[in-house]
């Protein structure tokens, strides 16, 4: 493995999971193993890889994280192109790349700067009233008619509109701070709302379809 890594790859500059920095990340330890990956309709075909998970830590930080990578893989050690394990960001099912791409922004800056996140979660918020077709001239109007829409649930629209305070807060109050535990709320909060607009309902119609398709046979 050594003579497919190239030479100073156990400490490797980028952007850390946990704190958001752009730093030396440093393999500290690499665990090797085997893993058959099956192919077909009925994994009948397959081969076997050599596989390698490295345990990182960040210089700056002094967080840990895990990386996972293949000997199939082009850049086999670059953890950039490695698949991290953990600390794992949420992914979610069937929404769109904006909203994904401004929460996967916020969740790395998260720790490092809880006001910055809530300035960027505001920011995913806008992207799902757009997606949504939401009227209004604020964030707040927004926020209304997608309740009025039952788009979001009543619940969920105070939630919504808690993100979007915290959010105005965080660009432009100088005096109040956020802190980790709002931060975590409005995390929680905004999955939420996420997983109600976009993930139950894909999951509902993913449903439907196996119910109906069990009941042609029936």
């Amino acid at each position: 493995m050594d003579g497919q890594i190239k030479k100073g790859e156990k400490q490797q500059i980028l952007v850390c999971p946990h704190c958001g920095n752009k730093a030396p990340q440093e393999i500290k330890c690499t665990a090797y193993g085997n893993e058959k990956i099956e192919v077909g309709p009925k994994n009948d075909h397959g081969w076997d890889v050599k596989t390698y998970t490295f345990f990182v830590q960040c210089q700056t930080c002094l967080e840990a994280a895990v990386y996972w990578d293949w000997d199939e893989s082009n850049e086999l050690g670059n953890l950039e192109e490695a698949t991290i394990l953990f600390p794992s960001t949420k992914k979610f099912s069937g929404i769109p790349k904006a909203i994904q791409d401004s929460y996967d922004e916020a969740k790395k800056v998260q720790k490092l700067s809880p006001t910055a996140f809530a300035v960027l979660i505001r920011k995913a918020l806008e992207y799902l009233c757009r997606e949504q077709s939401a009227s209004g001239n604020t964030l707040k109007e927004q926020l209304d008619d997608l309740a009025k829409k039952n788009i979001i649930p009543a619940t969920l629209s105070r939630m919504a509109n808690a993100l979007r305070y915290f959010g105005n807060i965080g660009a432009h109050s100088i005096e109040i701070k956020i802190g980790p535990e709002e931060a975590q709320a409005m995390d929680d909060f905004f999955i939420a709302v996420v997983e109600y607009v976009y993930v139950a309902p894909e999951k509902l119609k993913k449903l439907s379809e196996g119910l109906k398709l069990k009941n042609s046979f029936n």
